[in-house]
């Protein structure tokens, strides 16, 4: 039996953190047109800050949004990524399942982890040890999780895929080594 992906109760209760608060208010800025005010963001904190959670919240309210314009006839692509798969499994897929709903999930692959939501957004979890996998479709946005482990050539391979549908990158990491990029 595959294992279901969501938090069934659909709440999630954090402590009032205002730079998450802040954190969430920039990704959901718009212009006066409708576009983004900010297409890359960044939250950096110490261990144990919430910026995990904070960074899925955030992918999970993107990626949870009413679908789509009749002229894009592709789903969105999301990826939430991690510097390792030992992280990705330990902390970045289960703080997603916290985030997002269980009545928004469609259907959960286990092994290739690939979550799609009700409202058609694909949600693909990567490790990008290998800097080459960071290569991959046009993406609507990406969540790096400890963005300070990760590779800058996989960032350079990442970052081509979200100029085409102008896809935001959220970063969050704690700052006790700098970034190199």
């Amino acid at each position: 039996m595959a294992k279901k992906f969501g938090n069934p109760t659909g709440q999630l209760t954090l402590f009032h953190n205002p730079y998450q608060q802040a954190f969430w208010a920039a990704l959901a800025a718009r212009n006066p047109d409708g576009t983004r005010q900010f297409y890359r963001l960044a939250l950096f904190a110490g261990r144990q800050a919430g910026k995990t959670i904070a960074g899925a919240i955030a992918l999970a309210r993107e990626a949870g949004q009413p679908l789509r314009q009749a002229n894009d006839p592709k789903p969105p692509v999301y990826w939430a990524c991690a510097p390792s798969y030992e992280e990705l499994r330990d902390y970045v897929i289960p703080a997603m399942r916290l985030a997002i709903p269980e009545v928004w999930v469609d259907d959960w692959h286990e092994t290739s982890h690939t979550l799609t939501l009700t409202n058609g957004a694909i949600i693909q979890f990567r490790s990008l040890d290998d800097p080459e996998r960071g290569r991959g479709p046009g993406l609507h946005g990406v969540w790096l999780d400890e963005a300070r482990k990760i590779q800058y050539r996989a960032w350079a391979s990442l970052r081509p895929a979200l100029n085409v549908p102008r896809g935001f990158a959220i970063f969050t990491t704690s700052p006790a080594c700098p970034l190199h990029w």
